[in-house]
């Protein structure tokens, strides 16, 4: 079978980019390596969207991998507060609904309510 020169180009540039982006890994774990070693045992704080940020990221990864490159943070907690973020988006959603289902509850009551004293006033001008 004789193979052709786009599929070997190909496959040239899928092992440049690979071999890149693990380059680029590399170096990341190395940088995070340096961090939490100047860091030291010190208890890092993060702010909500930056939770946010790291929980949406690392759901997309596998545990295996997590437990691989994760320096900082352990992929329980990663995970965990990806389950929070999670549980927290449901229950907006679920207030979000309850409130349009007042809402409209409270509209139709009004409505109800109008046509009440339409009817009562026009009762009244017939007397």
């Amino acid at each position: 079978m004789k193979a052709r020169p786009w599929t070997m180009l190909h496959v040239m540039l899928a092992g440049w980019i690979n071999r890149h982006q693990q380059d680029m890994i590399d170096y990341l774990k190395a940088d995070n390596a340096i961090l939490k070693e100047k860091i030291g045992k010190k208890r890092i704080i993060l702010s909500d969207q930056q939770r946010r940020t790291l929980a949406v990221l690392a759901k997309k990864i596998s545990r295996k991998a997590l437990n691989e490159i994760c320096d900082v943070f352990s992929p329980d907690t990663l995970l965990k507060w990806h389950r929070a973020l999670k549980n927290m988006m449901e229950a907006s959603a679920a207030n979000m609904a309850d409130l349009k289902y007042q809402m409209n509850f409270e509209s139709l009551s009004l409505n109800w309510l109008k046509g009440i004293a339409v009817g009562v006033i026009l009762e009244l001008k017939g007397n």
